[in-house]
């Protein structure tokens, strides 16, 4: 029985050892271990490239990651090989500086030109803001001063422009809304010149063109009767020869300083409005240096 099971034993030993030694050594002393070697990528049929994967159903409409552009610069060494990348510049909107209230004031330095605006004119609005509604009120924006009352136009004349003309430098320009269903006048400048002593416009400036004034129509506090202040009622441009009175104060201190003080007025005077400067010390003093 043991003579028998020898032979099949001795056998099955024998395949093992053979199956052994046909196997690779993995390590040995002194060496690294073997690196399994990736499968080569599937090739396609002939030298077509391989199809690329179905994407998911609705991918193409899903949203992918928002990337800053980036831009190429060599870097401290110079080396073309080498670059460092940073996001590029992009441009900023200018939405501008919202303020309620304020007085306009000429700078002589040119003609005063006024449009009136609708939705599609007026300078990008930060998100949320009111847009210009066009009122259902009948308004017509005049001009008080300087000089006599002047009607410039109706809040329906969308898109008109009026060349006002040049008045003389540090002069109040005030401009109103004048709403026929309360027949009265709503005044840029001092909020005690209206009906209701409250303010009437907001101002937007930029940091350079024209400025914006945002009417509201109506007369009272908010929940008032009509009035609910959102200041969209009429939109005009305003631009030439007229600021919030940066110019004015300035050709003020020039009036009534003198000596250094006189001097320093006029130099920075003639940084933040050359021909206001101009205009007014070849008035005042013969023509400038």
């Amino acid at each position: 029985m043991n003579s028998t099971r020898f032979p099949r034993r001795q056998a099955r030993t024998l395949s093992l050892v053979s199956l052994l030694a046909a196997m690779p050594i993995a390590v040995s002393a002194g060496s690294q271990p073997a690196v399994r070697q990736k499968p080569a990528p599937p090739t396609a049929i002939g030298n077509a490239p391989a199809a690329a994967p179905t994407p998911p159903p609705g991918a193409a409409n899903a949203p992918g990651p928002v990337q800053s552009p980036l831009k190429a610069e060599p870097d401290q060494a110079g080396s073309s090989s080498t670059v460092n990348l940073k996001p590029a510049q992009t441009n900023i909107i200018d939405f501008g500086t919202f303020t309620l209230g304020g007085s306009v004031y000429s700078t002589g330095a040119g003609d005063v030109v006024v449009q009136i605006l609708d939705s599609n004119m007026v300078r990008p609005l930060p998100r949320g803001h009111n847009k210009p509604d066009l009122s259902p009120f009948n308004s017509g924006l005049w001009l008080l001063s300087p000089g006599q009352p002047r009607y410039i136009g109706s809040n329906h004349e969308l898109g008109k422009t009026v060349n006002l003309g040049t008045f003389p430098a540090g002069v109040e320009v005030v401009l109103a809304l004048k709403v026929d269903d309360y027949n009265c006048f709503l005044r840029t400048g001092n909020p005690t010149n209206n009906i209701d002593n409250l303010d009437h416009v907001i101002f937007r400036t930029f940091s350079r063109g024209a400025m914006e004034l945002w009417f509201e129509d109506a007369p009272g506090p908010l929940g008032w009767g009509r009035s609910d202040r959102d200041f969209n009622d009429l939109v005009i441009s305003l631009g030439g020869g007229v600021d919030r009175g940066a110019v004015a104060g300035l050709l003020q201190a020039i009036q009534v300083e003198k000596g250094p003080d006189r001097d320093n007025a006029i130099a920075a005077l003639r940084r933040i409005n050359p021909q206001a400067a101009a205009n007014y010390v070849a008035q005042k003093d013969g023509p400038a240096n």
